[in-house]
C-alpha cells in the first residue's frame, strides 16, 4: 500500500482519484457500422479495440447506494485486477 501511495504522490495523481467510488458500468461507444468489427478485435489476444471509439464510465458513491450516478466519457479504459482488487 505504501508503494501505491508513494507512486500517486510522486506523479501528483491524487487530484485525479475519486476515493470511495465504485464503477457501476462501462459501455463502449462506437459508430454502429464499426461495432461488430471492433468486438472481433478483442478476443483475449491482447490486441486493443480500434482507437475511434469512446467509453462511458458510470460511477456512484460506494457508501451511499441511493446517490446519483456520474458519467465520464473517456478515450480508453484500463482494467486492473490483482492484489488490491478487493478493497472495500
Amino acid at each position: 500500500m505504501e508503494y501505491l501511495q508513494a507512486y500517486a504522490a510522486h506523479f501528483n495523481l491524487f487530484p485525479s482519484i475519486k476515493f470511495d467510488t465504485k464503477v457501476t458500468c462501462i459501455d463502449r461507444l462506437v459508430p454502429s457500422d464499426e461495432d461488430e468489427h471492433s468486438w472481433d478485435l478483442w478476443g483475449g489476444t491482447g490486441k486493443p479495440f480500434s482507437s475511434s471509439g469512446k467509453w462511458n464510465v458510470i460511477v456512484q458513491e460506494a457508501r451511499n447506494v441511493s446517490s446519483a450516478t456520474e458519467v465520464y466519457q473517456v478515450d480508453f479504459v484500463i482494467l486492473c485486477i490483482g492484489r488490491y482488487s478487493d478493497f472495500a
